[in-house]
Parts: C-alpha cells; sequence; structure tokens
C-alpha cells in the first residue's frame, strides 16, 4: 500500500482507553490512506488482543509485538517499518479528530512543508468538542526559517502533534531508557526540513488521568535540561543567529526544573537539588543579562529569589499548585 501517513502507535497496558484511541484512528476521512502500526511494547493486559483485533479488520494496520522497552523503543520499532510519505505517532490513550491527518496531509499537499503542526487540547474524559487554538497558519519558509519554529510559542515539544515527511527521521531515532525524548529529537528532526507549517486546528487530544505524569521526583529530573542542550548545540552549529533564544528555552526549562523540585515538601531531599542549586549559581549571571525576549523579567526575579531564599520560592511554589489542584479537580 502507498501510504500518504505511517501512524506509530506505542501500546503498553492501556486496554481501558485502547478502543477510543482505535476508534477516532478509524474515523479519519483519509483512514484507507493511512499505514497504522501498533506496536504492543510488552503489554500484560489485553491491549495485545485489541491490536491483533483490529489489525485482523482492517488490511491498511499491523500489529509488531515486542518486549517491553519503553515509549522510545517502541516508536523507534514504527519508525524502522515505516513506508509513508509522512509519519505521524498517536499515543494510545489519547485520539484525534475526524479531520486530523487529512487536514494535516493536505496542508502539507498545499504547501510543500516537511512540518506540519497543529493544535491539541488536554481532556478528563472521552469526550472532545472540535476547538480552534486561535491565530492563523503560519509558515515557516527555509531551513533556518523551520529552525525558528522552535522557538515560536505555538511550537510544542511533542511528537504527536504534528506529521513529519519521513526522510527526515532518516538515521535518527528517540532515545532509549530516558525521558522527555521529544524534546532531545525534535530539534534535530526540524533542523532538517525546507518549511515548517503552523495550523490553529485543535486536531488531537490529550488526556489528562491520575497517573499522567508532569513531572518527575527522582534523579531523571535532569534529563530535561539534557533534553534540552541539543538545542544549543545546534544553533551553535548551524544557526547563530538562535543562539540567544535556544540559551533563553534552556534557562526557562532550568527555572521549570526547579519549579518541579520546588514542589516536592522537602525539596532539599529531591535527588537533583544539590545539582540543579549549583548550576542556577553558575549561570545565574548568564541566565540575568541574556538578551532574549522569552526570559522575561519576573522569570528573572524568580531564578535571584530561589537562589537567595529558596525556602520563600519553595512555599510560593506550593501554595501555588495548591490552589492549581484546587481548579482542575475531576469527577471520574
Amino acid at each position: 500500500m502507498d501510504a500518504h501517513i505511517s501512524l506509530i502507535v506505542p501500546v503498553y497496558n492501556v486496554e481501558q482507553y485502547l478502543p477510543r484511541c482505535l476508534a477516532s484512528i478509524q474515523a479519519q476521512t483519509i483512514f484507507d490512506q493511512i499505514e497504522v502500526i501498533l506496536v504492543d511494547d510488552g503489554s500484560t493486559d489485553a491491549s495485545g488482543r485489541i491490536c491483533d483485533e483490529f489489525a485482523a479488520r482492517h488490511e491498511n494496520a499491523r500489529v509488531i509485538h515486542k518486549e517491553n522497552g519503553g515509549v522510545s523503543s517502541a516508536r523507534n520499532a514504527g519508525l524502522d517499518a515505516a513506508t509513508g510519505e509522512f509519519i505521524g505517532f498517536v499515543d494510545s490513550d489519547d485520539f484525534v479528530e475526524p479531520e486530523c491527518f487529512a487536514r494535516a496531509y493536505g496542508a502539507a499537499a498545499r504547501t510543500g512543508a516537511d512540518v506540519v503542526c497543529f493544535g491539541f487540547a488536554s481532556v478528563w474524559g472521552d469526550e472532545a468538542v472540535m476547538k480552534i487554538a486561535g491565530g492563523e497558519e503560519a509558515l515557516f519558509d527555509g531551513n533556518a526559517g523551520a529552525f525558528s519554529a522552535l522557538f515560536d510559542k505555538r511550537f510544542k515539544y511533542f511528537c504527536w502533534d504534528k506529521i513529519y515527511r519521513r526522510a527526515l527521521y532518516d538515521g535518527l531515532r528517540y532515545p532509549q531508557g530516558r525521558i522527555y525524548e521529544d524534546a532531545y529529537l525534535l530539534p534535530m528532526v526540524v533542523s532538517r526540513a525546507q518549511k515548517l507549517l503552523l495550523l490553529p486546528d485543535v486536531l488531537y487530544y490529550y488526556r489528562m488521568r491520575p497517573m499522567s505524569i508532569t513531572h518527575t521526583r527522582d534523579s531523571r529530573l535532569n534529563q530535561w535540561l539534557e533534553a534540552t542542550y541539543p538545542l544549543v548545540e545546534l544553533a551553535q552549529e548551524k544557526y547563530p543567529q538562535y543562539l540567544n533564544l535556544a540559551w533563553g528555552r534552556y534557562n526557562i526549562i532550568q527555572l521549570r526544573s526547579l519549579d518541579a523540585i520546588f514542589e516536592c515538601d522537602h525539596f532539599r531531599k529531591h535527588p537533583c537539588w544539590k545539582f540543579q542549586y549549583r548550576l542556577l549559581r553558575k549561570r545565574l549571571g548568564s541566565l540575568l543579562f541574556l538578551r532574549c525576549p522569552q526570559v522575561r523579567f519576573m522569570r528573572r526575579v524568580y531564578a535571584l529569589a530561589a537562589l537567595l531564599c529558596p525556602d520563600l520560592v519553595a512555599a510560593y511554589v506550593r501554595a501555588r499548585c495548591r490552589k492549581n489542584r484546587s481548579i482542575l479537580s475531576y469527577e471520574r
């Protein structure tokens, strides 16, 4: 089959959510032009069987069963098997609008874009209403232009809110055994593009659930900064005009990492605290005086306060988190 899009779905122990995900893929208006690659990453529940049943009903779907290796390993297995002109990803507990990949592929064909990004919404349940993110369609033309999109506030460092020309992944794979794998690989993929398109349409629904992890309380938190550094290296090597913006993103992730540590009641016992505190002390000058609009004045004040009075900042962060949790309550 000559597929427009190879859709890679990493699957691991999601029997409760997988049917909704697969139903949304089956409902795609260009479903017959999509190659669906379900990667069962060693599931121990009924997820593997659900994948097999779906593939048995659809000639354009197939299942790869493999030992558990994590989401990066599963995505890489899908990339190795993909034959489509474009690559897309859907996480197995999420779902998409029926027009999602028709709109994305149509936009790519219309503009010649190598990467097409679309909007997403976070949802708690199975129901979602089509929404518009707002703003205008934006085409970033030329290789340097495509790279500059990495610093647009509408660009998100996830793999699943985009489609990519398959050739962009030649020789590139997601790092295994680590988290924040999207942030690590995306700059390398985008740096190969000649055109990148941002669509305002919300076409993807990211499921928020009690076990979703937004911050980690173990030593892996440092991988967030490690995953951001390749962006700086690429700017240094190929795009010096965007180096300050790259350092700006690095600084923002550094401060968000501190946020995650301060959320802990005993933040000094967090395994990353000493490293992050020393790094902030080492880099404070460059953070305070960096010429980058992304690092706003209050972020600089926050950095200085975190260094001089961390207990006060930690109390503020925890109070803010308690308020946000009360707002984001939901019914099960």
